[in-house]
């Protein structure tokens, strides 16, 4: 493992309003940011301060990549973010780390931009989801395709060379050609990195509730697989690496804080929700806002340690992130971690997948194919 594997993660939990689709661990704020933005990052400070108390080996270790994740952190303002990652550079060696912040394209928060920039920021990871104006009205979000466009060109004319933008596809109402549309639009502005997501029904959300009742209707499994097909096309032959099954980066822009987590690296994870990977151990936030703050606070650490997985959750777990991968699951460095035994068990559940043509096998290993990627949840399944 690379010496610099050490990622940082810090979770914002806030947003203007709470998308209709979303299941992540976020909040809205009626009638703007306010304090509770603002004064987040300095509890994030007090809480990283907190775990270097505990682990004194953390301390000046190099770190690879920060991403400040969310909700959205561009409802913060500039000086929060600055003062924030002051307190990192501090307590780590900062040199040539990746440090991303999520941001939503709204007018408001595009002014702010240049402001991130100066933070230290360099990379930039924009929610564009589509282009098409009743897409965007549908999906609830606070931007509109005009918005889109030029927080890309404000996000260049900050300073910012590693820009991401984010895309849906399986929306209501959408076709191939308006996909189509949005790609290339996209790619018109050249960003370095794409990722592309289905959008997904998830329990309890008001989007899952217009399925039931009817007042939704996403495109059919079909044409959803032929959504993801499109979008791979359109990247690679742009210059794309479709390097995971979500993400497509220009060579050497594949992003660094995520392969961390694909690749078994130690990540520290601040701020409410957020979970922590070190040394093999786990450690989880509570995902209450006010019970994480109040915790700080009180000037003690709110995460509280995981059981470990068993055995074979952990085969399972390191065969799903490797097949993740457009680099695939190596059988040596499998075996070697696991045991040979544990290698031919993953190896018979691959040898049916290999001839039905869901995925490939070499002697380095194995990896999906793209008629695997389709099915990739299912196939991953059986690992556990």
């Amino acid at each position: 493992m690379n010496p610099r594997s050490l990622g940082l993660y810090a979770h914002f939990p806030y947003c203007l309003s709470k998308c209709p689709y979303c299941d992540f661990d976020s909040l809205a704020l009626p009638g703007g940011a306010g304090d509770p933005a603002e004064n987040h990052f300095g509890a994030l400070a007090e809480e990283l301060a907190l775990w270097l108390g505990r682990d004194e080996t953390l301390r000046g270790r190099a770190l690879e990549s920060v991403y400040v994740g969310g909700g959205t952190p561009s409802l913060a303002p500039p000086r929060a973010v600055a003062e924030f990652l002051g307190c990192v550079n501090r307590a780590f060696d900062l040199e040539g780390a990746e440090i991303t912040l999520e941001a939503n394209p709204s007018s408001a928060e595009t002014d702010r931009f240049a402001g991130y920039r100066r933070a230290g920021v360099n990379r930039l990871s924009v929610g564009i989801q589509t282009f098409d104006a009743g897409m965007l009205r549908f999906l609830r979000r606070a931007h509109d395709p005009e918005e889109a466009r030029r927080a890309l060109r404000a996000a260049r004319a900050a300073g910012f060379d590693n820009l991401s933008a984010d895309l849906l596809f399986g929306i209501p109402g959408q076709t191939l050609e308006c996909l189509a549309e949005s790609l290339d639009e996209l790619l018109s502005f050249s960003v370095e990195h794409v990722s592309v997501y289905g959008l997904t029904a998830y329990e309890g959300t008001p989007y899952a509730e217009w399925i039931e009742q009817g007042k939704a209707a996403p495109p059919d499994d079909e044409t959803q697989a032929a959504m993801f097909l499109l979008a791979r096309e359109r990247l690679l032959a742009a210059g794309f690496r479709h390097y995971e099954i979500s993400n497509y980066g220009r060579p050497g822009r594949e992003s660094r804080h995520n392969r961390l987590y694909w690749n078994g690296g130690d990540w520290l994870g601040l701020g409410p929700s957020a979970h922590s990977s070190l040394g093999g151990g786990r450690w989880e936030n509570p995902a209450n806002p006010a019970e994480w703050r109040a915790s700080i606070v009180a000037g003690r650490l709110a995460a509280i340690r995981e059981a470990p997985p068993s055995p074979r959750a952990q085969a399972g777990e390191a065969a799903m992130l490797g097949l993740r991968q457009d680099t695939g699951l190596s059988r040596s460095e499998f075996a070697q971690r696991f045991g040979d035994a544990e290698a031919e068990r993953i190896g018979a559940i691959f040898r049916p997948l290999v001839q039905a043509g869901f995925a490939s096998e070499s002697g380095q290993g194995w990896a999906l194919t793209a008629k695997g990627l389709l099915v990739a949840d299912s196939i991953m399944e059986r690992f556990f």
